[in-house]
């Protein structure tokens, strides 16, 4: 709808001549522009009136900046031409920048390096080859679809290496990109490889899952056998997730080889196609369990529920399933409009799906399959994993653990816990009977909180809960520590303190 609003003003204005209808134009294309985010400018800028009408007439002469993807500053130093003419750039952008295939104001992003190897890699695909003679011959009717979404344009060179991986099978190559986050040269690079490719762009919204699903609800599952899920990833940090250290292009190798590396691509197509036992095929190591507060949220959430009490899920998200097993998600009618705006450090529905995409193997029967490729970075980091461990905002406390006053849990979790990589954000709506619901709903800036809940998602609000959770529970009694985002409080998770004391 915004799409079809925003040609429809931009049309509009060719035609205006009186001053103010041209401006209300304006504050209507800003309105409808997916570079521009309302709730960030309002609360980063703390704008009380229309952020519209403010970003159009002033906010861009102070620098500010429509969205996290439309950095003002750094349209005006990619093009100082619109600078020294002083029109509003993302105006401007919508206008002409977009048809002249200009680059909106995107930071810069650290993509890492990435490494093609190509006569490396050439050798060990073919030893691979005559190794997996017959899996080849067996196998050599099956269709595949690979999806992938490229987000980090810099490791096409790499990824292209990995597809070559699958030129003994037959297959066709779906891309997804962002809408003014990427390379028309690194795209050509994907056609000249392979010319059949197709090609579809997306606004930033529901990550690299909103894509795929948008993808599965426009093709014909039934001429594939087999859909290969990919997504890229930076290298350019090192990651500690679900209790594994990844350095640089540890967690982009372990995702790739998992599912098309140069040996395990063969045992992926030959367990899909040929074996009735298996649904779903990735990084062994990936395949994992979600602690209890997110299988929670997911099952609150997700329009198909896990038959499984601990379901399972793909870390990561790269992964081979059997075709028809995605017939589930498709009944769903899910769009990408169902999506958000793509915020980091926020589980939205994206997740939600990521995980959904999953445990639909497990509600049909089938069994996840792992290809053992992660062997040589455990061998390097596993000292550095239990150290890591201690330090996780994942980590459960037994209640003799806590203090008692809530400040002084929340400077403990603080100092603790700003050393490890991830912090846990979560999202809440309408906690009934709690006195810190008026605290949340009121809250007018983006800044976020340490609220403590026990293991049943039960709030604790203040120091007298938690002092009637101490006498009342035992040692095995557990709280932990949340950090809420107020941006996205769309998640009816977590429940009021009922004074009902449960222990493990």
């Amino acid at each position: 709808m915004k799409t079809l609003k925003l040609k429809y003003y931009k049309k509009k204005l060719n035609n205006l001549t009186d001053e103010k209808d041209i401006q209300l134009c304006k504050v209507n294309i800003i309105k409808n522009s997916s570079f521009f985010d309302k709730n960030y400018y309002k609360y980063t800028y703390k704008i009380k009136g229309n952020p519209f009408i403010h970003y159009l007439e002033k906010g861009y002469k102070k620098g500010y900046n429509a969205s996290p993807l439309f950095q003002t500053n750094i349209y005006f130093d990619m093009y100082p031409d619109v600078k020294e003419a002083n029109i509003n750039p993302l105006i401007h952008y919508e206008l002409y920048g977009k048809e002249e295939q200009r680059q909106p104001g995107t930071p810069v992003i650290d993509q890492g390096i990435y490494y093609p190897r190509k006569i490396i890699r050439f050798i060990l695909r073919h030893i691979a080859r005559i190794i997996n003679f017959n899996k080849i011959r067996k196998n050599k009717h099956s269709k595949s679809l690979v999806i992938l979404h490229l987000f980090y344009m810099k490791s096409v060179d790499e990824i292209i290496e990995y597809l070559k991986n699958l030129e003994c099978y037959n297959y066709d190559l779906i891309i997804t990109y962002i809408e003014g986050m990427y390379h028309k040269e690194t795209l050509d690079k994907i056609k000249k490889f392979k010319p059949d490719t197709k090609f579809k762009k997306y606004n930033n919204k529901g990550f690299d899952i909103g894509p795929f699903i948008d993808v599965i609800n426009n093709i014909n599952l039934k001429k594939y056998d087999i859909i290969i899920k990919l997504q890229t990833k930076s290298t350019a940090k090192s990651t500690y997730s679900y209790k594994m250290f990844f350095k640089n292009r540890d967690w982009f190798l372990n995702l790739f080889n998992g599912i098309l590396g140069s040996f395990s691509v063969h045992k992926t197509i030959d367990k899909l196609y040929n074996d009735t036992k298996y649904g779903i095929v990735a990084a062994k190591n990936l395949i994992i369990n979600d602690p209890k507060y997110k299988q929670n949220l997911v099952r609150e959430t997700s329009p198909i529920k896990p038959r499984k009490k601990n379901y399972t899920f793909i870390a990561g998200s790269c992964f081979a399933i059997k075709s028809k097993c995605l017939k589930e998600i498709k009944k769903e009618n899910i769009t990408i409009k169902n999506f958000d705006e793509v915020k980091r450090g926020i589980f939205t529905f994206g997740h939600v799906m990521e995980r959904t995409i999953c445990f639909i193997i497990e509600n049909q029967n089938y069994s996840f399959f792992g290809n053992n490729v992660d062997f040589v970075r455990r061998l390097k980091y596993s000292k550095a994993e239990q150290k890591l461990q201690s330090l996780s905002t994942l980590n459960l406390y037994k209640i003799k653990d806590l203090k008692v006053d809530e400040n002084t849990a929340i400077n403990y979790m603080e100092s603790n816990f700003k050393k490890s990589h991830k912090i846990l954000y979560t999202t809440l709506k309408n906690i009934k009977g709690n006195k810190i619901t008026k605290f949340i709903t009121n809250k007018k800036t983006n800044d976020n909180i340490y609220i403590i809940i026990n293991q049943d998602n039960e709030i604790l609000n203040n120091s007298d809960t938690i002092k009637a959770i101490k006498e009342k529970g035992n040692d095995n009694t557990i709280i932990k520590v949340l950090k809420i985002n107020f941006l996205t409080i769309n998640l009816n998770n977590i429940k009021p303190f009922t004074n009902d004391i449960k222990q493990k």
